[in-house]
């Protein structure tokens, strides 16, 4: 099993069964005194004085999970720090750039990023997306370049303002949305 908290890069979260509840910074770690919502982000960005929605990073938390392979790069410190999340003003996820970090999978609970808008997911290892990622409303921008995707491409995909996926293997018929480069550029060669 793969392990990655250190004492920089601990993000343990745990939340009340909703997972609805915002939780400003000062009682973050107080867990005796905030039962309902209790994580450890590290000080220097829990010192910025914003709140955090935990059911957001328990999907931050949940990708982490389920990425397993030694080789993903990606830890609940990167997030912030690396400039890979964007908060909104109400604590919510909004941005995504989880980029080259040996991603095999996302979770279900990725539909569950109700504010987010952009998610760039370029040059990991997935192979599939998991069916919540049409629960993602508010999605302007998907870009899925350069992974391992798989199979057809739902047409309900083009609801999302741009959606590039360059450089994976795709089988036709394609959504009307995607762009004749990005057809072009498809692995077709495991098609029926």
């Amino acid at each position: 099993m793969k392990y990655l908290l250190s004492i920089l890069s601990l993000f343990v979260l745990s939340c009340d069964s909703s997972n609805n509840a915002v939780c400003a910074n000062e009682n973050a770690c107080n867990y005796g005194e905030n039962s309902e919502c209790y994580y450890f982000i590290p000080d220097d960005i829990a010192d910025d004085g914003d709140e955090y929605h935990c059911g957001d990073l328990q999907v931050l938390q949940d990708i982490i999970d389920i990425n397993t392979s030694d080789n993903f790069t990606m830890y609940g410190y990167d997030c912030w720090n690396g400039g890979h999340c964007t908060l909104s003003e109400t604590g919510r996820v909004v941005d995504i750039n989880f980029i080259d970090v040996y991603i095999t999978a996302l979770p279900e609970s990725i539909g569950d990023l109700s504010n987010l808008q952009y998610l760039n997911l370029s040059f990991n290892q997935l192979i599939s997306l998991p069916e919540s990622i049409g629960d993602l409303i508010y999605l302007e921008i998907l870009t899925l370049d350069w992974n391992q995707l798989t199979g057809e491409i739902p047409e309900e995909i083009c609801d999302i303002n741009y959606i590039s996926v360059e450089n994976n293997q795709l089988c036709p018929p394609y959504p009307s949305c995607i762009s004749q480069s990005d057809i072009d550029s498809q692995d077709t060669s495991n098609c029926p």
